[in-house]
């Protein structure tokens, strides 16, 4: 993944060049304009100078804009040759070779995906119960772990046909352009998800074994959530996304809930997916991080005294080093007045 992000990054300078020196971006397939064609669009025309009438004595001299003098210019910046934009790179030559990079990542999947043993093969019926959801029966794991591995070599798969030579270089059109050939790892994804745990809409406490495999998932429901078309995956993606911020109390999950969403309007807006409006929690489920202890309920009951005074009874007091220094009974055995300890 290291390898895919570094590759990524590089290539962008030369797609924005090659947008550039074709007008636009251009779909894989399209014929691109001849070099002559380029270069006069991208080069301005020679202008020659108009013939001017001949001077004659007495006539008044043309009127120029008024230049500063020398010390007082501003310095103006020389641009090297390997700065400029286009002049003197080869961007053809630049595409085969960034093709040539992306599929040896490409294949480096692959040969990573054959040595995966017998261990890291999803649990067959026999071992675990099966859980249907929108994205087929939920994919179970030995271990959360493994669950992990997946989820995040699927998120590597999207990101790296998103990453293509010929994608462009916007995120959310070049997701929107190969969303037919991440289609499949989407959907396994998640399936991976989905197999983490069952429906946790009503669900309040997760072990924390549980809980760290649900925030790791987040991400990947958001690399692969932004191409879901169907309504049943959707939904079920935002649910999930807030349930993990609920028992979590990772609340990037929320704002990962909020990016699909808005993916998904823009998409329906331009035409390129099914419409969809925003959805609110509608479900009336306690929320762990927001409960407060007896002793907040008594400050909060305080505030409406017209006094106030803060009584805290003895029970809420909270004893920090109870069970560090010792226990309640040990200060029955002590004599306070006479300064003695007792038997």
């Amino acid at each position: 993944m290291g390898r895919l992000a570094d590759f990524a990054s590089k290539d962008l300078k030369r797609k924005r060049l090659a947008m550039k020196a074709d007008g636009g971006y251009r779909p894989p397939g399209t014929a691109a304009a001849a070099p002559a064609q380029r270069d006069s669009f991208s080069k301005p025309q020679q202008q020659f100078p108009k013939p001017q009438m001949p001077s004659f004595s007495g006539m008044v001299p043309g009127v120029a804009p008024p230049k500063l003098p020398m010390g007082f210019e501003q310095p103006t910046q020389v641009e090297s040759p390997q700065s400029d934009d286009s002049s003197g790179m080869d961007l053809d030559a630049l595409r085969i070779e960034a093709e040539e990079e992306w599929q040896e990542i490409r294949n480096a999947f692959s040969i990573l995906e054959d040595h995966f043993g017998e261990d890291f093969q999803a649990l067959g019926p026999e071992f675990s119960s099966p859980i249907q959801t929108p994205f087929g029966t939920a994919l179970q794991y030995r271990t959360y772990g493994i669950a992990g591995i997946w989820m995040n070599f699927y998120m590597a798969l999207i990101a790296c046909h998103r990453a293509h030579p010929s994608m462009p270089p916007a995120a959310m059109m070049a997701a929107g352009l190969a969303a037919r050939q991440t289609a499949s790892f989407a959907n396994e994804l998640g399936r991976i998800a989905a197999g983490i745990a069952p429906d946790c809409s009503t669900t309040q406490q997760v072990s924390p074994g549980v809980g760290a495999a649900l925030i790791e998932s987040s991400t990947c429901l958001f690399v692969a959530g932004v191409q879901y078309q169907n309504a049943a995956q959707r939904a079920w993606t935002v649910d999930r996304l807030r349930d993990i911020a609920r028992l979590t109390g990772w609340q990037t999950a929320l704002a990962i809930a909020t990016g699909c969403e808005t993916s998904w309007v823009k998409i329906g807006e331009l035409g390129r997916g099914p419409p969809y409006s925003r959805t609110s929690e509608e479900r009336v489920v306690p929320d762990i991080w927001n409960s407060g202890r007896r002793v907040d309920r008594a400050i909060e009951a305080s505030k409406a005294n017209e006094e106030r005074r803060l009584v805290i009874p003895k029970a809420d007091r909270i004893h920090y080093a109870l069970g560090v220094l010792g226990v309640e009974e040990d200060f029955e055995h002590l004599d306070l007045d006479n300064d003695e300890r007792g038997s």
